[in-house]
């Protein structure tokens, strides 16, 4: 809906009232003027106000939650931290590129795994936590933290197979915590907590930027970024907090552009294709990403080609170096066999259905609860009561951000958001169903719901894009809804902790 907007020159898009003067007209009906202009101009005000005001918020309670769960989650209980840590640690050593190598197994057979150089003390460090994961009826002890166990100069080889293929980028606040632990002579453990906290502290940063860049949808954003599965995610020295950000930095750019019609779209276009690219490059089922600028109807079609090209070819490039490297088949143990499933498949291209039916049936509520938050090693729920409501507070934000944001967006644009979202889910699926899952089994196994956060991040335009306008009145009361909600969660996370960790 262009109501106070024209094409220009070439297609450009000039202010109405500016037009008329041009051509002539000294004045313009009143009723055009204060209903469409001012009235929709105030709006758009008022929700980037709204916006900042809950970017503020989450900064306040994301301190909070790394606050806590960075000092008080015991160590590598976040999951796949132990793998992320010694990836964070590698790259502090210079090593930006993981590599394979052969070993030996549990049982002394030879086996080709990925990693590289990592001092030996952090393997002994991370040793005693091994008891912990699926085991409830095990509390972390003073054994477990591990106080007297510090960095050494020595440095052997390592297997991390399922984080050497990750880019260096988003371990970058991790490695420099690592980096300050060689530096102060400080434990492992004390490094980890370190290092949780200045990704975190780096993820609520920009989380923060997006949310206030966001508008109107910026409370969709704070909802799913202050779920117990964000904030321990963000509180951790996994690559996915950072992932994260960087996935609602994405929905916010992409707003930006569409609402923007100035001459710095260029540069906001080109920042918007990078941090595609590192969600792309960080987990390449993302890459179905990339057609999001073609949805950016403002933009002309080489601009938008282009961007999406650029997301495509900085993915393709880090897969290439991942796949040359350190690339491994990470579920051999579970009886995976990627060229087998493939073969399968090819056979029988009708199984994907029933293969999917299956999944969906027998692992929904595991997604749903994954989703809103399993802490640990994904092995301590919630109680139900809070994941009921935490499913209706997604149903909140998603009302109150369904609000136009600038102008309504047409159905190219929503086309763009929802196809990226589909692609990129059923690549997870996928590649899920490759590498981890046995051949011949009836559902793809491995899949989380923590791995449909950031395209729920990324697709935040498609909220406002709907263009569901509810009352100001009743809006308020839905923000200020979502707005307090995370008291709760911040309080159930910490009590979960503690009892699930720390008291008989």
């Amino acid at each position: 809906m262009r109501s106070w907007y024209s094409l220009g020159p070439r297609g450009s898009s000039v202010p109405l009232p500016t037009r008329l003067q041009e051509g002539g007209t000294s004045k313009i009906p009143a009723f055009l003027a204060s209903s469409r202009g001012e009235d929709r101009s105030h709006g758009v005000a008022l929700e980037d106000l709204t916006a900042r005001w809950l970017a503020l918020l989450f900064i306040v309670y994301g301190l909070i939650a790394i606050g806590f769960l960075a000092i008080n989650m015991p160590p590598f209980q976040n999951p796949d931290e132990f793998a992320h840590f010694f990836r964070a640690a590698q790259i502090a050593d210079g090593g930006l590129v993981a590599r394979r190598f052969s070993t030996a197994d549990a049982e002394g057979l030879p086996q080709v795994t990925a990693g590289g150089w990592v001092d030996p003390a952090l393997v002994t460090a991370m040793e005693p936590s091994r008891i912990l994961p699926f085991h409830r009826d095990i509390r972390a002890t003073r054994t477990i933290w591990a106080p007297s166990i510090g960095w050494s100069e020595k440095r052997v080889m390592a297997g991390f197979p399922n984080t050497a293929v990750y880019p260096p980028f988003f371990y970058i606040p991790s490695a420099i915590g690592v980096l300050y632990g060689h530096l102060t002579h400080s434990t492992i453990v004390q490094t980890l907590v370190v290092s949780r906290m200045l990704t975190g502290a780096a993820a609520v940063a920009l989380s923060a930027m997006a949310i206030a860049c966001a508008g109107s949808a910026g409370i969709w954003m704070f909802a799913i970024l202050t779920f117990p599965m964000s904030l321990s995610l963000i509180a951790s020295s996994s690559q996915d907090a950072l992932l994260l950000a960087c996935s609602a930095l994405a929905g916010a750019l992409w707003i930006c552009l569409l609402r923007s019609r100035t001459e710095r779209n260029g540069k906001v276009l080109a920042a918007f294709a990078l941090v595609l690219g590192l969600i792309a490059m960080a987990r390449p089922p993302y890459v179905a990403l990339a057609i999001l600028p073609v949805g950016l109807i403002n933009l002309p079609w080489r601009a938008r080609l282009g961007a999406a090209a650029s997301v495509m070819a900085l993915a393709t490039a880090w897969s290439g170096i991942a796949a040359t490297t350190a690339l491994t088949n990470t579920g051999a143990f579970l009886g995976a066999d990627p060229q087998a499933q493939l073969a399968r498949l090819w056979g029988e291209p009708l199984l994907v259905l029933s293969v999917a039916w299956e999944t969906a049936k027998q692992y929904y509520n595991a997604y749903s609860e994954g989703f809103v938050g399993i802490l640990g090693w994904l092995d301590t729920k919630l109680p139900q009561a809070y994941y009921n409501v935490a499913y209706g507070m997604i149903g909140v934000a998603a009302i109150a951000a369904s609000r136009p944001t600038g102008e309504r967006t047409g159905i190219q644009s929503r086309l763009a958001i929802a196809v990226g979202l589909l692609l990129s889910a059923a690549g997870v699926f996928a590649i899920q169903y490759l590498t981890w899952t046995e051949p011949g089994h009836p559902v793809v196994e491995g899949v989380q719901g923590r791995y449909f956060l950031p395209l729920a991040l990324a697709g935040t335009g498609l909220l406002p894009a709907l263009g569901w306008a509810s009352p100001s009145r009743v809006r308020n009361i839905l923000v200020v809804s979502v707005a307090l909600f995370p008291i709760a969660t911040l309080a159930i996370v910490m009590r979960t902790v503690t009892l699930r960790y720390y008291l008989q």
